[in-house]
């Protein structure tokens, strides 16, 4: 097989929609287009991606290009595209390959946008100019907000868009783009995401653009409007790429709908009063990068999936399947694969799918969150002597809850975002019950670890570290630091106190005092959690059916950031689902513990920096009696395993034992000190999609894949291999690997055959 090599090109994050794109479904799709281009390399037969100029059934097959996809949107035959037929009310995609064309078309209902270009014209002619701005670093800058919970002020200094503004001190934020003026350079494209801002987390730059900051030339006198944002709010002067500190420019009035206006300054015979712009019932288009949440949209709303290009619309049933804007096929499991839980659909972009599979939440745990009471736990603002079924009644402590109070559904609120050794749980057997334990982290997500905060204790300065009576320290965040994941940074962990002191952003815990030697040389405060010997682990009882997490960080915990496991006698019938959570930094052991469980799945789950492994399962009690495991992750990435630990030799990204199934589905590794991916002890092991790069590994031998044991299986399909030491793939003690579409770059080790 010739091994040829793609350019990879990093996934972009889809946004919401500003109001005005969702009231053109055509201007949305040729915003989109770029996205298109970046994931369906395996579609598009040029790299330069979709072709989004404006053509029409009559129109030319464009000279200067060659293999193509040419989004069109006006109905009808397409002559010189052999005759490919546009029905009315659909949007489509021409595929080029060489002189042969093919559509790919959806329907979508078009509405009567008069009345929107009626209120825009209105609007527009009713906007008083504005004398332009001489400032010599004055930027035009293109305004895009999304609905946000209105909790925040700017300082006005002209007419403004008012409907919509930013809590400096909290977690709501405008979606902006444009251009800004960053410190006294020059000017740049800057992105900024919707995220987490504190003073002391400045998570504000954030770069979609992929690409980098880039230079550019901005014409002046363009600007119509500007509005300096709030200063002194609680962010910093000091931080040099503030953009707190920068003027941000809105470009006019241009086709705003429903927003709000300060017309004050209009004279009141040009005036547009308030109650005269009437909210225009269309139906939105949202995107983003995973399965649309059921709460979004009502029916006929549209979603675009960047990750896997389908387009949904919703109905009276929720969001459905959506439609894939390509071909695929139906997947054929391997003969020997027994565990077969749905049937897979392969996409010819490369990814990979459950068909009749939308999500954990709606597959499982929907049903039992509108049917049972739902308890709120709040670990700020909670008591445990409320009854717990408001938020503002809610409970403090999750154990409290589960175990005293008998919840079953249990939504964590945000609080000040982290549960500690308090408010957190180790349930070492559930109550008796027939019902499944669901616990989901709500707005933003929370964080659980068996810990206590920085301030709990008195810190005491000696060389350079700050000491304080503590043992059983195991790890130590700081909350005000960042990984360029966006996730709380933990500190290095030291083997001695020397080297503590000579290590900026390190501890060392000996029997009895703990010593922080911290970034900026202060003493440790409350955003810093010290984290204990102590397990963070669930077990449930005899006819619990599953247990469902969705939404929560587990930090470093003994055992595991989370340990699940089954009875040690007897093995229930119990299953693990676990959705959109996060396992990080774990100086003892792994991020996430599953044992002895008959059938676990993972979707969008994360794993980061553990002394061991990222995802871990065991059936260790095959001895008993017990069932292998069987395990599906979808959509999970991980990164960094042994990456301090020069000794260890097996640490993994995602790794299965004792004859457990896995598949694996769309999921991205790197960097482990054994195999990223390993399966040993006659695992079974179905890789899909799978992404896997990078290890620390410098002898011995190491791989992305690994398979090992008597019977051990591992087929890859359509999987990949980058700058990994020393084999793409090894199958050894009796195991075998086969490969289709594998695209590496390293030799492979045994029995692995096409």
């Amino acid at each position: 097989m010739t091994v040829k090599y793609p350019i990879w090109i990093n996934k972009i994050e889809g946004a919401a929609q500003t109001p005005e794109e969702m009231n053109g479904i055509v201007e949305v799709l040729q915003n989109h287009a770029e996205n298109l281009s970046l994931h369906d390399v395996r579609i598009l037969a040029a790299a330069s991606g979709i072709y989004t100029a404006a053509l029409t059934p009559t129109s030319e097959v464009p000279a200067e290009v060659g293999d193509k996809v040419f989004l069109v949107t006006i109905p009808g035959t397409y002559t010189n595209f052999g005759n490919v037929v546009l029905p009315e009310n659909n949007f489509g995609f021409i595929f080029k390959n060489g002189n042969n064309f093919s559509i790919q078309s959806v329907e979508m209902p078009m509405q009567d946008l008069t009345p929107i270009e009626s209120k825009i014209y209105d609007l527009e002619s009713l906007t008083k100019e504005i004398n332009d701005i001489t400032n010599e670093k004055t930027l035009t800058f293109i305004l895009q907000a999304k609905s946000v919970q209105i909790n925040g002020s700017f300082n006005v200094s002209e007419n403004w868009i008012g409907a919509e503004i930013m809590d400096f001190k909290g977690s709501n934020f405008l979606d902006l783009s444009g251009f800004a003026m960053i410190g006294s350079g020059d000017p740049r494209v800057v992105f900024y995401t919707s995220t987490s801002q504190s003073q002391a987390t400045k998570l504000s730059h954030v770069n979609h653009n992929v690409a980098g900051n880039i230079s550019v030339d901005i014409p002046l006198g363009a600007v119509s409007a500007y509005v300096t944002l709030a200063s002194g709010a609680g962010i910093g002067s000091d931080l040099p790429n503030s953009i707190y500190n920068s003027l941000f420019k809105a470009k006019g009035f241009t086709k705003i709908l429903g927003k709000t206006l300060d017309l004050s300054k209009v004279a009141p015979t040009e005036r547009l009063e308030t109650e005269q712009i009437k909210e225009l019932a269309t139906n939105k288009f949202y995107d983003g990068n995973s399965y649309p949440d059921s709460n979004l949209g009502t029916v006929g709303d549209k979603y675009f999936n960047s990750f896997n290009l389908r387009i949904y619309i919703k109905d009276e049933n929720g969001w459905g399947e959506g439609y894939f804007l390509g071909g695929e096929n139906s997947f054929e499991y391997p003969s020997e694969f027994t565990f077969q839980p749905y049937q897979i659909m392969q996409q010819n972009n490369g990814y990979y799918y459950f068909k009749g599979f939308s999500n954990l939440r709606n597959e499982f745990a929907q049903h039992y969150i509108d049917t049972l009471t739902n308890y709120y736990v709040d670990s700020v603002n909670g008591n445990n002597s409320n009854n717990g079924l408001t938020s503002a009644t809610a409970l403090k402590t999750i154990q409290y809850a589960v175990m005293t109070k008998g919840a079953r559904v249990l939504r964590l609120l945000r609080g000040n975002q982290f549960y500690g050794r308090s408010n957190t749980f180790d349930i070492t057997t559930d109550i008796a019950t027939n019902e499944p334990l669901i616990m989901i982290g709500e707005e933003d997500g929370v964080f659980l670890a068996q810990s206590d905060k920085g301030n709990a204790y008195t810190w005491t300065s000696v060389d350079n570290v700050w000491s304080a009576p503590r043992s059983s320290v195991i790890n130590v965040f700081d909350f005000n630091q960042v990984t360029h994941e966006g996730n709380p940074k933990h500190l290095i962990r030291c083997g001695s106190l020397a080297e503590c002191k000579s290590t900026v952003n390190s501890f060392f815990a000996d029997a009895s005092l703990v010593y922080i030697n911290t970034l900026d040389g202060n003493a440790p405060t409350s955003k810093f959690e010290l984290v204990l010997n102590m397990l963070q682990q669930y077990v449930p009882s005899e006819n619990v059916p599953f247990v469902y997490f969705e939404n929560i960080t587990f930090a470093n915990s003994a055992g595991g950031n989370v340990l699940i496991k089954n009875n040690a006698t007897t093995q229930f019938n119990t299953k693990v689902y676990l959705y959109k959570c996060k396992g990080l930094g774990n100086h003892s052991t792994n991020n996430f513990t599953i044992n002895n469980i008959k059938e676990c799945w993972l979707q969008d789950c994360e794993a980061y920096d553990a002394k061991n492994d990222g995802f871990n399962y065991h059936t260790s009690n095959l001895s008993n009696g017990y069932t292998p495991m069987n395990v599906v992750e979808i959509n999970c990435k991980g990164s960094r395993f042994g990456q301090n630990y020069p000794n260890e030799t097996s640490s993994n990204a995602s790794t299965v034992h004792e004859g457990i199934s896995i598949i694996r589905m769309n999921c991205n590794y790197s960097f482990g000190r054994g195999g990223v991916v390993a399966d040993v002890n006659g695992a079974k092991s179905l890789n899909l999609n799978v992404d896997v790069r990078y290890n620390y590994a410098t002898s011995g031998n190491s791989a992305s894949f690994i398979i090992q044991g008597t019977l051990g299986m591992m087929w890859l399909y359509d999987c990949y291999s980058k700058n990994i030491y020393n084999y793409s793939v090894i199958a050894n003690m009796g195991a075998q690997c086969k490969y289709k579409d594998f695209i590496h770059d390293m030799p492979f080790s045994g029995d692995v055959i096409e």
